[in-house]
């Protein structure tokens, strides 16, 4: 995993300001957490190339971000759509 050296302030996926952005390539892997979150209501994905290499950025919204007053419990149930689904 990497840091973007100049990552732009708000998400390039969803145009919304974000908590942290990693960057992740070949040899990664990557792992996604399809589990309701405590600190991040949604992460959007933005496939880079980087010195002619594939890389996904990982964009992490918290849930003040994307406008929800606090998160959800644990043992919240999920609309058909997911997380965070309609908040676009």
């Amino acid at each position: 995993m990497e840091r973007p050296v100049d990552p732009p302030a708000r998400c390039p996926v969803c145009d919304t300001v974000y908590d942290s952005v990693s960057r992740h390539g070949e040899g990664d892997g990557l792992v996604v957490n399809l589990r309701v979150n405590r600190r991040y209501a949604r992460v959007c994905f933005d496939p880079v190339t980087v010195d002619g290499s594939a890389r996904v950025d990982f964009y992490h919204h918290t849930h003040a971000q994307v406008g929800r007053s606090e998160p959800p419990s644990d043992r919240t149930v999920l609309p058909a759509g997911g997380v965070g689904a309609d908040d676009r």
